[in-house]
C-alpha cells in the first residue's frame, strides 16, 4: 500500500476561514482589505483604551501589593502572576456588569485573597482591593464596565479580553517550559491535580510539540483556545462533555481543516475511549508532524509594554542606540496603536525593550534568561534553534537537557538574573496554519513546528524515517476504526515517500523575512531574500 497513488486532498469543503487582520489582537473578524477606515480607526482607539486599562491596572495592583511605584517595574516573574490577577478580577467585574452575581467567579477560585510570591517572599492583595484597582483603571482608561448591547461600538469586553488573555499566556508559556507535556490536565482539587498520560491515546514523546496548552487549566484554555496544540483540541474534543464538546469540536475542525476526512475523525473520535482510538490518533499525529501548523501568537510579559509605554508618557530621555536599535522610536498612545502579537507591531514592541534591563527570578545565569524569556513571548520552544540562532544575535540556543532544574522553584530560590533581551535581527511574521504543502518537521523530539513564517528549507534525517517506519508497523493492530486507520496509514506512506524522494529536504514558508534595521511599528521592516536552513534541534529535546 506504501506505493500506491494517494491523493492528498484537502479537509471539509464548507470550512471557510476569514482573513485575519494584523492591525488588532482583538480583531479576528476584521477583513482588513475591505474594512473602511473608519471602522479600523474605531478599533484602534478602543485597542488603546483596552491597553491603557490593562497598563493602568497592572501598576496600580503592583503598588497596592508590593507597595513600590516605579521599583521591580522590570521584574518578568512578578507581571506574570500580576496578569493572573488581572484576569480574575476582568472575569467578575465583566460578569457583574452582565447580571451574573458578584460572587460567582469568587466562589469557583476559591479566593478571598491574591498571591505575589517573589524572592521567596508572599505578598498578598484582597480581592475587594484588587477590583478596586481594576475600576480606578477603567476610569481613567475611559472604558466602562456595564451591560453593552452585541453590537454597540463602544463594547470593549472582547478586545480587553483578548489581550489580557494573551498577556497571561506568557507565564503559561514559562510554565510549559519547565517539561514534556506526559500528561494532559483535567482538573485541580485543593493542592492535588488529577491528570492523564497521552500515552494512552497513542502519542509519545516526539508528538509533544501537538500538545500546547495540555497543562492549562479549563480556563486557560477557554481564554487561549485558538492557541492551544491539535493534538490537545483533538483530546478535548474526544474527552468532553456534550455541553462542553462544540467548541473544542471546532477548534479542531478549525486546526485540521486541511487533513482529509475530518468531519468523519471527529464523529467517530468524540467520546471515545482510548483503546478505541490509540491507533488512529498516533497516525494522525504523525500526518501533523509532517503536514501540520498552528497559530502563533506573541505573549508577552505584561510590563514589557507598560514599560515601553512610559517612556513617552514619562518623557523620559532615551539613548537610541543606532547599532543596536537602527529603527523610530516610538511610544505612548502610538506604540499601543501599532501593537499587534502575530508581526510588525510586536517585533517593534520587542526590540524596543532589548533597550532596558529586566528581570527574572530563578537561578538562570543572563543567556539563560534571555532563552526563556524569548520562548515565553514567541512560543518557540518548539520552533528549529537554528532558525533562531540566524535570526538573533544569539549564537547558541539551549536545549531542555542544558537547562537542568534552573526551572525550579523559580520565585523561592531567593535569586534573580538582570539581562537585556536578546535582539532580533531578522523577523517574519508568525507563522499561521500550514505553510506548505508537506510542512514538515523532524525526528523524534528533534522535532521543530514552525514558528516564525519566514521562507526556510527544511531537512529530514535518516533517523526520521526510519523511526516513523517502525511506529507505524507496531500500531498495525486490529484496529476499531479500520477503514479511516487505513487510509491515514495509507496517507502517512504516500508523504514519507514525497520526502524522501525529496532528499529529506522541502521549502516551506509564508512570507519573506524582514530587517529589523529600519523598521517601523507599522510597516515594518526591510524584505531581503534569505531563505533560512534548518537542523533537527528544538528547545524540548533532552539531548
Amino acid at each position: 500500500m506504501a506505493d500506491q497513488k494517494v491523493e492528498i486532498v484537502a479537509g471539509p469543503s464548507n470550512i471557510r476561514q476569514k482573513r485575519r487582520s494584523d492591525l488588532l489582537i482583538g480583531s479576528e473578524g476584521i477583513q482588513s482589505s475591505t474594512a473602511k477606515k473608519a471602522r479600523i480607526a474605531s478599533d484602534e482607539n478602543k485597542q488603546v483604551q483596552c491597553l491603557k486599562f490593562i497598563i493602568y491596572s497592572y501598576e496600580k495592583i503592583k503598588t497596592k501589593t508590593l507597595k513600590m511605584i516605579d521599583e521591580n517595574m522590570e521584574n518578568i516573574t512578578i507581571a506574570n502572576q500580576i496578569s493572573d490577577i488581572i484576569f480574575l478580577v476582568f472575569s467578575i467585574l465583566r460578569g457583574r456588569a452582565n447580571g451574573s452575581d458578584e460572587n460567582t467567579e469568587r466562589r469557583a477560585t476559591n479566593k478571598n485573597k491574591c498571591f505575589i510570591r517573589s524572592m521567596g517572599k508572599t505578598y498578598t492583595i484582597t480581592i475587594d482591593d484588587a477590583i478596586k484597582c481594576c475600576e480606578e483603571a477603567a476610569s481613567e482608561a475611559e472604558v466602562e464596565f456595564k451591560r453593552y448591547d452585541i453590537n454597540d461600538p463602544k463594547n470593549w469586553y472582547e478586545t480587553a479580553a483578548s489581550h489580557i488573555a494573551f498577556f497571561m499566556g506568557n507565564g503559561l508559556r514559562m510554565r510549559e517550559l519547565r517539561k514534556e507535556p506526559n500528561n494532559m490536565f483535567i482538573i485541580k482539587y485543593g493542592d492535588r491535580t488529577k491528570s492523564f498520560p497521552v500515552k494512552k491515546y497513542g502519542l509519545n514523546g516526539y508528538h509533544c510539540i501537538l500538545l500546547r496548552g495540555s497543562k492549562y487549566s479549563s480556563k486557560e484554555r477557554e481564554a487561549l483556545a485558538q492557541y492551544v496544540g491539535p493534538m490537545t483540541s483533538l483530546l478535548l474534543h474526544i474527552r468532553s462533555d456534550e455541553k462542553s464538546r462544540k467548541k473544542w469540536t471546532n477548534v479542531a475542525r478549525r486546526v485540521m481543516a486541511h487533513v482529509p476526512m475530518i468531519d468523519e475523525i471527529l464523529e467517530v473520535t468524540k467520546g471515545r475511549r482510548a483503546k478505541e482510538v490509540r491507533n488512529l490518533i498516533c497516525t494522525l499525529a504523525n500526518i501533523l508532524l509532517v503536514c501540520g501548523g498552528q497559530d502563533n501568537r506573541m505573549f508577552f510579559p505584561l510590563n514589557m509594554l507598560a514599560k515601553a509605554y512610559r517612556f513617552a508618557v514619562n518623557k523620559d530621555d532615551i539613548l537610541i542606540d543606532e547599532e543596536k536599535h537602527p529603527m523610530p522610536y516610538v511610544g505612548g498612545d502610538t506604540l499601543l496603536r501599532g501593537f499587534n502579537a502575530s508581526g510588525n507591531g510586536g517585533f517593534y514592541l520587542y526590540n524596543l525593550c532589548c533597550l532596558t534591563e529586566f528581570v527574572l527570578e530563578g537561578a538562570f545565569n543572563s543567556v539563560e534568561a534571555q532563552q526563556v524569556l524569548f520562548h515565553s513571548i514567541f512560543g518557540t520552544e518548539i520552533e528549529d534553534l537554528s532558525i533562531l540562532e540566524q535570526m538573533t544575535a544569539l549564537d547558541t540556543w539551549n536545549t531542555r537537557k542544558q537547562f537542568g532544574d534552573k526551572f525550579q522553584k523559580m520565585t523561592t530560590c531567593g535569586s534573580s538574573t538582570k539581562f537585556h533581551p536578546v535582539r532580533v535581527i531578522k523577523y517574519s511574521n508568525l507563522a499561521s496554519g500550514p505553510q506548505s504543502d508537506l510542512l514538515a518537521t523532524a525526528y523524534l523530539q528533534t522535532l521543530a513546528v514552525p514558528v516564525m513564517g519566514g521562507l526556510r528549507n527544511k531537512h529530514f534525517t535518516h533517523a526520521f524515517f526510519e523511526q516513523m517506519s517502525s511506529r507505524t508497523r507496531s500500531s498495525m493492530v486490529p484496529k476499531t476504526i479500520p477503514q479511516i486507520t487505513l487510509t491515514l496509514t495509507n496517507i502517512w506512506a504516500q508523504l514519507t515517500k514525497n520526502l524522501l524522494e525529496a532528499g529529506g529536504e522541502i521549502h516551506c514558508g509564508m512570507s519573506k523575512w524582514r530587517l529589523t534595521a529600519g523598521m517601523d511599528i507599522v510597516n515594518g521592516g526591510p524584505e531581503v531574500d534569505d531563505v533560512l536552513c534548518s537542523s533537527t534541534q528544538i528547545r524540548i529535546s533532552n539531548s
